[in-house]
């Protein structure tokens, strides 16, 4: 049996493997949703998931041809802002339209499990990885499950929620007087 996390190029066909069950359930996500704004989320994050299997075929490729991979990977800075933006231009869209709905609720349930469950993934890898190309290879995807996982948290409560969520975004400060 092979130990995935200990052999490299198994690990990112592994990975390769579980970005496109990701792919596959944010577009079943995206055709299930109740709301256009899930349907946009879910669709945002299926491109997201495209763009990692991408950066992975990549990075295998440069490996296999025994070329230093260094696949061109978008800054945290960069894809924070672009998730950012993808929220808050998303909410101001749809904000009078929005309604709570259990199905989208429970999707978002399921994808934050997902999303915690390649971050665990892609730890375990990070911490098997040798080489300091893959090392970082693997914190980078790390990386986007966060950025993947607190795009949902925060679509889940602002669909639960909404007046709660902007209330807790403002971080609110009440003074005695």
């Amino acid at each position: 049996m092979v130990d995935y996390l200990t052999n490299e190029a198994e690990a990112l066909k592994l990975a390769l493997h579980n970005e496109l069950k990701s792919y596959d359930f944010y577009k079943a996500a995206e055709k299930k949703a109740k709301s256009n704004f899930s349907k946009k989320t879910f669709s945002f994050l299926a491109e997201q998931e495209l763009g990692h299997m991408d950066r992975i075929k990549e990075f295998i490729e440069e490996s296999e041809e025994h070329v230093d991979a260094d696949v061109q990977m978008e800054s945290k800075e960069d894809f924070f802002e672009k998730s950012k933006d993808f929220f808050e231009n998303t909410i101001r869209h749809f904000a009078q339209k929005l309604k709570a709905d259990k199905t989208d609720l429970n999707i978002y349930t399921v994808a934050m499990e997902i999303e915690t469950s390649g971050f665990e993934y892609y730890k375990k890898a990070l911490e098997k990885a040798k080489t300091k190309n893959l090392k970082i290879f693997f914190r980078f995807l790390m990386e986007q499950e966060q950025f993947h996982y607190q795009l949902l948290e925060n679509s889940y409560s602002y669909l639960n929620n909404p007046q709660g969520f902007f209330f807790n975004q403002e971080n609110w400060n009440f003074e005695g007087g």
